[in-house]
């Protein structure tokens, strides 16, 4: 869930939402949903980029301190990721990848085979946080993600009494994004609240 305040509120809006990455049975890769919304007016600060970093989103928020993109094969930022040929971006570079998001609120979902639920793998991310940024590269807003059980009921953070998986502990979140776990399968959700 991303945290409560923008990190950086000098575009006068509050972005919501949520990102859904959960693995699929018998196949490599992963499946990504988007919902955000809230952003700000795309014609002056987007489109903007998404990206999955390196490090969790410290307790202060800083959102500064999740440092660069999960970028596991060092493919590094010097040379523009091409969305025709998404093995040549890093691992973490979902607007590269994918598109950015063109839109104050924007939804979609797509497949990103260079992903893994997997923690023995480096492309796994369950560990990591998720930045959004404006077009100019100021990190909007970011929260962590945290592994969750699918097989209990719980009350969602965002108020609601519709069921939702438990939350198993996970430190050094400022924000949290979620994962659900199931018998072959791995979801893990990021809410942006």
């Amino acid at each position: 869930m991303l945290p409560s305040t923008n990190f950086d509120n000098g575009t006068g809006s509050m972005v919501q939402g949520s990102i859904m990455i959960s693995s699929t049975a018998g196949e490599s890769g992963v499946m990504v949903s988007v919902n955000f919304s809230g952003l700000p007016s795309e014609s002056k600060y987007g489109p903007f980029p998404y990206h999955l970093h390196t490090l969790p989103v410290p307790a202060d928020g800083n959102c500064s301190a999740t440092l660069g993109h999960l970028d596991p094969t060092d493919r590094g930022e010097y040379y523009p990721c091409n969305v025709a040929a998404p093995a040549t971006c890093q691992v973490g570079d979902l607007a590269g990848k994918h598109g950015n998001i063109t839109m104050t609120n924007f939804v979609t979902q797509y497949a990103d085979p260079f992903l893994s639920t997997d923690p023995s793998s480096p492309a796994f991310f369950g560990d990591k946080s998720v930045v959004v940024h404006t077009s100019n590269t100021t990190r909007i807003t970011c929260a962590n993600f945290q592994m969750m059980s699918a097989s209990s009921n719980g009350t969602s953070t965002n108020g609601s009494t519709s069921p939702s998986p438990s939350v198993v502990p996970y430190t050094g979140s400022a924000a949290n994004i979620s994962a659900l776990g199931a018998v072959g399968l791995l979801a893990i959700a990021a809410a942006i609240l």
